[in-house]
This record gives structure tokens, C-alpha cells and sequence, in this order.
């Protein structure tokens, strides 16, 4: 089990548009289920809730069930 305050080192973390890229194709997959799971242990990944925005998005996805917002955020960052 994790400690409380564990957090992955650097070079194991996504960047933030590594990990819109993989959320993008969980969901375009229609895996949404798989979406949730990683939303619900969000803490494990990032134990100070950090990229707050993210996970908003991922939220936001999982409710329209369509991988549009996350697309569009990927548009956004191109």
C-alpha cells in the first residue's frame, strides 16, 4: 500500500499532454469505465489533487460520454 504522501517520481509521470492523449484514446475506445477508474484514484497518481483541470476535463467526458472534450483540450494545446 502507498503511503499517504508518495508520489511517483518525475521521469514515471505523464505530461500533461501525454495524458490527454492516452485519457483521448481510453475514450474514444468507449472504455469510459476505465476513464472513471483512473478519475476515482486520482489521488494514488497525485496525492495533492494536482491538475485539477484534468481531471475536470476527464469528469466532463465520462458525463457526455464522448471523448470530444478531451480532443478539443489536445486542439487546444497543439
Amino acid at each position: 500500500m502507498r503511503q499517504r504522501n508518495y508520489q511517483d517520481a518525475a521521469e514515471t509521470q505523464l505530461s500533461t499532454r501525454q495524458s490527454l492523449v492516452a485519457a483521448a484514446t481510453i475514450a474514444a475506445a468507449g472504455r469510459f469505465d476505465l476513464l472513471q477508474y483512473v478519475v476515482d484514484r486520482w489521488r494514488v497518481r497525485y496525492p495533492w489533487l494536482d491538475h485539477k483541470d484534468e481531471r475536470k476535463l476527464y469528469e466532463e467526458a465520462i458525463r457526455l460520454r464522448s471523448a470530444g472534450p478531451i480532443e478539443e483540450r489536445l486542439a487546444e494545446l497543439s
